[in-house]
C-alpha cells in the first residue's frame, strides 16, 4: 500500500464510519492467524522466542516481540535496570500490525545503561542506517521480517509514510497530542 491508499482507507474509517471488519468476525480471526503465522515463522527462521500480544484496551494492534538475547525471557516492558546491568546491552525487534490495514511496522529496541548509570532506552526503525551500520549481524533479521511481512499480508512500512502528518478533519485518537501522524491512526494506541 502507498501512502495515498492508506490516506483513502483511514479516511473511510475515520471520516466516513466504514467497518473495515464489515461486520465480520471472521475478519479478526484472520488477522489473528495471520500474527500467529509471522510471529511462529520468525521465530522457526530465525530461533527467537516471539511474545504475541493481541489488541485489547486502548492498544488498537497486534504486537509480536522477541529478545535477540536468548538469555532474556522478559517483554521489554519488563526490562529492567538491573537485568541491563546484568546483560550490559538487551536488544529486541518489534512488530506491531494494524488492524484496520494490512500494514506493519518494525523497530529494533536497545536498553543499556551510561557511564553515569542513566537507563538508556533507544528504537530504530528495521532498516535505519544508524543501527544497521553498527548491527550488520541484523540484516537478515531485517530482510526475513520484510519477507514475512508480505507473506502474512502485513506489508512493513517505513518511518516516511508513518511519520507523515495525519489529516486534520480526522478526529484526534488521543486529547493532548495536536499534531497526529498517520502513525497514531494506523496503530492506536501505540507508545514507545
Amino acid at each position: 500500500m502507498n501512502r495515498e491508499q492508506i490516506e483513502s482507507c483511514l479516511d473511510r474509517v475515520f471520516l466516513h464510519h466504514w467497518d473495515y471488519s464489515d461486520g465480520e468476525q471472521r475478519y479478526f480471526m484472520a488477522k489473528e492467524q495471520g500474527v500467529r503465522g509471522f510471529a511462529h515463522s520468525l521465530g522457526d527462521r530465525l530461533s527467537l522466542a516471539p511474545i504475541v500480544e493481541m489488541p485489547m484496551n486502548l492498544q488498537n494492534f497486534y504486537r509480536i516481540e522477541a529478545c535477540l538475547d536468548k538469555e532474556v525471557k522478559q517483554s521489554r516492558y519488563a526490562v529492567s535496570y538491573d537485568l541491563v546491568e546484568t546483560h550490559e546491552e538487551i536488544q529486541y525487534i518489534e512488530v506491531i500490525c494494524s488492524v484496520i490495514l494490512p500494514v506493519s511496522e518494525a523497530r529494533w529496541h536497545r536498553y543499556k545503561t551510561a557511564p553515569n548509570g542513566e537507563f538508556i532506552h533507544e528504537a530504530f526503525g528495521l532498516l535505519e542506517q544508524s543501527w544497521l551500520s553498527t548491527q550488520p549481524k541484523y540484516d537478515q533479521i531485517a530482510t526475513e521480517i520484510l519477507c514475512l511481512g508480505e507473506k502474512y499480508q502485513f506489508m512493513v512500512l517505513d518511518d516516511s509514510i508513518l511519520s507523515a502528518e495525519a489529516n486534520p478533519s480526522w478526529p484526534v485518537p488521543f486529547p493532548g497530542n495536536p499534531q497526529p501522524t498517520l502513525r497514531d491512526f494506523i496503530f492506536p494506541g501505540v507508545l514507545d
